[in-house]
Formats: C-alpha cells, sequence, structure tokens
C-alpha cells in the first residue's frame, strides 16, 4: 500500500474535519474523500501491528481462502457444527488437507 504523508497544516485539517476531506489531483478533478480513522480502527491498526511482532506462527492467506471455501462447500451439503468447525480448523493451523 502507498502513503502519502501530509504537511503539518493538511493533518491539522484532516483531523479537525467531521466531514471528511475531499482529494483532488493537480487539475482539480475528485479523487475520493480522506476521513480520519475512529478509535475502533485506530486501535484495531495498532493491534495488527502488534500481532505482526509476535513471534507467534501464522496462517498464510491461501490457507484462509482454502478454509473458508470448505466452509462453503460444507454449507451447501451437509449441516455444520461447531464440532466439523474445531476439525477444519484443527487442520488448518497443523497444515493437513483440507
Amino acid at each position: 500500500m502507498f502513503h502519502l504523508v501530509l504537511t503539518a497544516e493538511q493533518a491539522r485539517l484532516v483531523t479537525e474535519s467531521a466531514n471528511g476531506i475531499e482529494v483532488r489531483d493537480p487539475q482539480g478533478r475528485p479523487l475520493g474523500v480522506l476521513h480520519l480513522l475512529s478509535a475502533e480502527e485506530a486501535a484495531l491498526i495498532e493491534k495488527a501491528k502488534q500481532r505482526l511482532k509476535s513471534p507467534a506462527p501464522r496462517i498464510p492467506s491461501a490457507r484462509v481462502q482454502a478454509m473458508l471455501k470448505k466452509f462453503d462447500q460444507m454449507q451447501q451439503t451437509e449441516e455444520i457444527t461447531s464440532a466439523k468447525v474445531e476439525e477444519v480448523l484443527r487442520k488448518v493451523k497443523s497444515g493437513e488437507p483440507l
């Protein structure tokens, strides 16, 4: 993800705006609206940063996508129980085939 670093004045305007700031290109064409993060969003970002510093094992995105696909397949063919969900999660964490 790219980052734009605001000047002190630009950052002040963003933090003081209750309705967001319209962002435009050099020709004045609208590009989007910039909103200040809520306290909850800022806390979630900080929590994610802390998790990244942790030595705990992570589950790759492809593995998570496979798990979600498995849950979708299960939902279409059978009743999903907490025991079945736990079994899929165990397999995901251990690296076993789904």
